[in-house]
């Protein structure tokens, strides 16, 4: 098989997103390329630094939308209910030539922006304490905070598992971006479906071992782990699985590489490139087949290491 070299390989990798989030979500903490922010060190809560961030992002428009369409019929109702009660208004007094009405309107409006003046302050302030939410958190980053645990990044990992998901997300990349998967040769539906969260799964796994090798900083990942504890012999089996792994996916991304420079042939009516799309899409096909079984084997090994909760 082909090696990927590390230079051909982007660092660090991207966030890599539980699939189960909605997808707006996922591609939201994709764009905002979350990293825990230096204020989460007191570790009382977690922060975070973000990216692409000019002025008010799209939650923050939404929910600016959302108060405003609610907000106005709500203060009009209000005024309106307050005016009909009114002994200045115009229902109850229809003798008078409506400057009574105007001044009972204008004084339901000063009423209305004087309680918001007052009382929205104490709200936040409330819901700040309460919350335990950082003064300035913007939209996206108590979204990014509420989905703690349901993605993972380079801050998550260390250098020998950033590398491994990077390796990971360039091959699901190659599958998920080929031509011949995008015309139906392969299994497009289950590539759709099962390569991210292998990709995620893996991910899970990778965390879980730089947490116990950042804890136990003597874990070796090498030959030489035979003169560690048992627990640390176990700890490298399973990262030597999880590297299988990944190069059983790197065999397959090459697998789908090969079948497409041949689909490119088989577009220009090569009718000896056509018969090879088959045979490599074939190839492709069993190797994605197996390829699951062989994911879930390395990730029961990881879990047998750590404990790795969402």
């Amino acid at each position: 098989m082909t090696k990927v070299r590390r230079a051909d390989l982007p660092a660090p990798p991207r966030v890599a997103v539980d699939p189960d989030l909605p997808e707006r979500l996922r591609d939201r903490i994709q764009e905002l390329n979350p990293r825990v922010s230096p204020k989460s060190a007191d570790g009382h809560y977690v922060s975070w630094d973000i990216d692409n961030v000019d002025g008010p992002d799209y939650f923050e428009r939404r929910r600016l939308k959302r108060s405003v369409v609610v907000g106005i019929p709500g203060v009009g109702a209000f005024m309106f209910a307050h005016q009909s009660a009114n002994p200045f208004g115009l229902w109850l007094t229809p003798d008078l030539s409506g400057l009574a009405s105007v001044l009972g309107w204008a004084h339901d409006a000063v009423l209305v922006i004087a309680l918001v003046a007052l009382f929205y302050p104490v709200l936040w302030l409330a819901k700040t304490v309460s919350g335990g939410f950082a003064i300035g958190e913007n939209y996206s980053q108590k979204q990014l905070r509420r989905a703690h645990g349901h993605f993972i990044g380079s801050h998550d990992l260390d250098g020998a598992s950033a590398e491994l998901l990077t390796r990971t997300q360039c091959a699901v990349d190659t599958v998920l971006n080929s031509d011949v998967n995008e015309a139906g040769l392969l299994d497009s539906v289950h590539n759709q479906v099962a390569l991210p969260m292998q990709e995620w799964e893996i991910a899970k796994a990778l965390r879980g071992l730089s947490r116990l090798r950042r804890k136990h900083p003597d874990v070796v990942v090498d030959e030489m782990a035979s003169a560690a504890t048992v627990a640390q012999q176990t700890a490298a089996e399973a990262h030597d699985k999880l590297v299988r792994r990944v190069e059983a996916l790197e065999e397959y991304a090459e697998l789908v590489k090969a079948a497409d420079a041949t689909y490119h042939l088989a577009a220009a009516h090569d009718q000896i490139a056509e018969a090879e799309v088959d045979d490599l899409t074939d190839r492709a096909r069993v190797a994605g087949q197996t390829l699951q079984d062989s994911v879930h084997r390395a990730l029961e090994a990881a879990q047998v290491v750590v404990s790795d909760p969402a």
